[in-house]
């Protein structure tokens, strides 16, 4: 699990530590540099991905993100043209310092600590991006891809993995496997999850392999009397589409792997936030970090209130709360919402709630 990241001269930030818990909610003002933080770990990623070896250059394109070229990674009015990381992973640590080459997208790069190289490199991290693939007539399917549980950053393969991991089931105590659910099988969890975001909805996958595709078309079961129909994506809206690919990542996740998602509550109903909050709970608790780029109030409240039920931990979730602190430079506050005060934080707790309305029984801390 990454436990903390530090960044310094890295696109918005001059200097800037975060710590992360199971499940991490980032939050924070559209622009502020929430996605930045997800890209430093990304990039280092990226990187060890690129050799066996201890690599020399930081590539700043690839995979699982595209940052640009040196102009674009080093912060602008930088004190030195030096884009440095440090994070902590499994109780390892990793850091690595890159120089600025203005037009380049590849960067000399030197690393201090490299105990958490192995870490990172045997952590499975999976990347869904906000601009998510909308309703598709026909998906794009990899045998080759699914058997190696990949997850475009768009989703587009959402319901090809969803082909390929049907039959596969959950441990029965597995967090992902609701007490009253009848099947542990992927196909029917995704359909439990979906059902949850809009009542009754289930989709069915065909298999076009003679064109390496499948076709998905949803169904709204106990809605009518009269037979069930299929509906083709392209008629049902974006919402159902866009989560599935969350729905799927994470019931295909292992333990140690980590989810990075951003705005899994788009185009949603606050039913179906709700929900997603749930399958983000249950993904934690079975073991699979999640860090979660969100806007959504229901998403924090939900999660407040699993707390207030003791059904999750106050340990197990924390918000990581992106605002700016002056001369055009961000900083991130680590803070449990769920048991510490928000008056505890001076003025960045202040800039919290005006930045989300939040009532006043919010400030409080748990049980009091």
């Amino acid at each position: 699990m990454i436990e903390r990241l530090a960044v310094r001269n890295f696109k918005a930030f001059s200097n800037c530590t975060a710590g992360f818990t199971p499940l991490t909610l980032v939050m924070g003002e559209n622009g502020i540099g929430k996605s930045t933080l997800a890209q430093a770990i990304l990039l280092s990623k990226q990187m060890l991905a690129s050799t066996d070896a201890v690599p020399d250059v930081l590539p700043l394109n690839g995979p699982l993100v595209h940052i640009g070229n040196g102009f674009d990674a080093l912060r602008q009015n930088a004190e030195d043209e030096r884009i440095f990381v440090d994070l902590d992973i499994d109780g390892e640590e990793l850091t690595w310092e890159a120089d600025y080459l203005g037009g380049s997208d590849a960067l000399p790069l030197r690393f201090g600590q490299t105990n958490g190289i192995a870490a990172l490199r045997s952590t499975r991290i999976r990347y869904l991006s906000a601009e998510r693939v909308g309703p598709q007539l026909i998906a794009p399917y990899s045998q080759s891809e699914a058997s190696r549980s990949v997850v475009d950053e768009r989703g587009t393969n959402a319901f090809g993995l969803l082909h390929y991991s049907s039959d596969m089931a959950l441990d029965a105590d597995d967090a992902r496997v609701p007490s009253d659910t009848v099947s542990r099988s992927v196909q029917a969890l995704f359909n439990h999850y979906l059902s949850q975001v809009s009542t009754g909805a289930a989709v069915a996958v065909q298999d076009l392999s003679e064109i390496d595709s499948v076709s998905a078309t949803f169904s709204f079961v106990g809605q009518s009397e009269l037979p069930m129909e299929r509906i083709r994506p392209t008629n049902v809206g974006f919402g159902l589409s866009y989560v599935s690919s969350v729905i799927i990542t994470c019931l295909i996740s292992k333990p140690g792997d980590l989810i990075i998602v951003e705005n899994p509550e788009a185009h949603l109903h606050t039913k179906g936030q709700r929900a997603i909050t749930d399958l983000l709970i249950r993904t934690a608790q079975a073991g699979v970090q999640v860090i979660c780029e969100s806007h959504s109030r229901e998403l924090l409240y939900c999660t407040r209130q699993r707390v207030l039920d003791q059904t999750v931990s106050p340990d197990l979730v924390s918000v990581l709360y992106v605002h700016a602190v002056g001369n055009g430079n961000r900083g991130a506050e680590s803070w449990n919402p769920l048991t510490k005060p928000i008056y505890e934080l001076g003025a960045v707790g202040d800039n919290f709630l005006e930045y989300f309305g939040a009532p006043t029984d919010f400030i409080q801390p748990v049980g009091q």
